[in-house]
C-alpha cells in the first residue's frame, strides 16, 4: 500500500519533532516508587513496603528459591549478558551467495522462510524425549 507523502517537510534544522522528548518516567512507576517508600501501617517494626519486599525475596533466596536469587542478583549486579558467535564451518567466516536473478532470489527467500517456519513451530513444540 502506498502512502502519499507530498507536501511534507522536515523539521527547520537545530527544531526537534519531539521537543519534550521521552517521557523520564511513567506514571505507574511514579506511584510504585511512592508506594514504596510508604511505611506499612501493618508492621510492627515500622518498614516501608520496599523493604518488607526486600526481607521477603531474601527469605525466599535464604531458603533456595533459585528465582528469588537470580532476582536478587540481577537487582545488585545487573542481568548476565548472554554472548554468541556466530560463523561458518570451523569457525571460518560465513559464505553468502547471492543468487543471480530476482526469481532464483524470491525462490530462496521463500525456502528461508519456511525453513524459519519449521523452527519456530519446532520450538512452540519441542518433542519430548522418552524415558
Amino acid at each position: 500500500m502506498a502512502r502519499n507523502i507530498s507536501g511534507l517537510k522536515p523539521f527547520p534544522k537545530g527544531v526537534s519533532g519531539n521537543p519534550g522528548g521521552k517521557p523520564k518516567r511513567l506514571p505507574v512507576t511514579d506511584i510504585l516508587i511512592e508506594k514504596l517508600q510508604e511505611k506499612c501501617a501493618q508492621d510492627k517494626q515500622g518498614r516501608t513496603w520496599g523493604e518488607l519486599l526486600v526481607a521477603a525475596l531474601m527469605s525466599k533466596a535464604i531458603k533456595g528459591d533459585v528465582r528469588a536469587i537470580t532476582e536478587l542478583i540481577d537487582r545488585a549486579e545487573g542481568k548476565a549478558r548472554s554472548r554468541a558467535e556466530v560463523s561458518g564451518p570451523d569457525g571460518g567466516p560465513i559464505a553468502i551467495e547471492i543468487p543471480g536473478t530476482r526469481e532464483e532470489l524470491e525462490r530462496r527467500i521463500a525456502e528461508l522462510m519456511e525453513i524459519g517456519k519449521r523452527g519456530q513451530r519446532a520450538a512452540r513444540n519441542p518433542r519430548r524425549k522418552n524415558t
